[in-house]
């Protein structure tokens, strides 16, 4: 769809995707900075001089962007991956895909978001070094309360009868700060519930039929807090 948006000429962004696009480019999707979620072209000469491996989700870029009718077109970019997507598991990627999906279905296009990109960046920093797996849930978790779909309020969790022990932890991972260690024991029964709980709260309060749903249902053995 057309659109008269003016790319800005430099910004700050993370990656949410990249898909192939014509002549051998990439359609690139960032939440930025100052703008939030903006869609961007990146052709085949930018990728070879920029590197196409920084366009993977969830890395940070600096970018510089020329306006178009259809979107921004990248002509420069430089950043740092805090860890390697392609280093995940099927299940772990479908984890990071989740909190993805959430970006793009619950904050609207253009609309500058400033505590959902510090989250992006603070899920992204701290995947490299905790549990991946509970940290892409943590995200998950607080990016809705941004967008003012709190799942850790009092009448979803009634209505779902999420248990006791499901709506501690779940309260627990909607107040973590991303410093120092998680302040709970994570056992592995309460995490299932708090997941399939986030999985439902999402379809009756948010509306949407989520394509990664069940994503933390697949829970390797041995989960533990996000410290390890």
């Amino acid at each position: 769809m057309k659109t008269n948006r003016k790319a800005p000429e430099n910004g700050e962004g993370v990656v949410l995707s990249v898909r192939h696009a014509g002549e051998g480019g990439r359609s690139v999707r960032l939440f930025t900075r100052t703008e939030g979620k903006l869609s961007f072209f990146a052709s085949r000469s930018t990728l070879r001089r920029c590197g196409a491996g920084l366009l993977a989700p969830f890395t940070p870029l600096r970018y510089s962007a020329a306006p178009s009718d259809y979107g921004g077109i990248l002509t420069q970019y430089e950043g740092r991956a805090f860890f390697d997507m392609t280093a995940l598991s099927y299940e772990e990627l479908a984890q990071w895909y989740y909190a993805v999906e959430i970006a793009e279905q619950f904050f609207p296009e253009g609309q500058p978001d400033g505590t959902a990109y510090a989250l992006l960046l603070a899920g992204a920093a701290q995947g490299a070094a905790r549990n991946r797996t509970v940290t892409a849930f943590i995200l998950s978790v607080q990016l809705l309360a941004a967008a003012g779909s709190d799942p850790a309020e009092e009448e979803p969790m009634r209505a779902l009868r999420l248990s006791p022990e499901g709506q501690a932890l779940l309260g627990a991972f909607r107040q973590w700060r991303w410093e120092g260690d998680f302040p709970l024991r994570i056992g592995r029964g309460a995490f299932l519930e708090t997941a399939r709980y986030l999985d439902r709260f999402i379809e009756r309060y948010g509306g949407v039929a989520m394509k990664t749903r069940g994503a933390f249902l697949a829970l390797p053995a041995g989960t533990g807090t996000p410290s390890q």
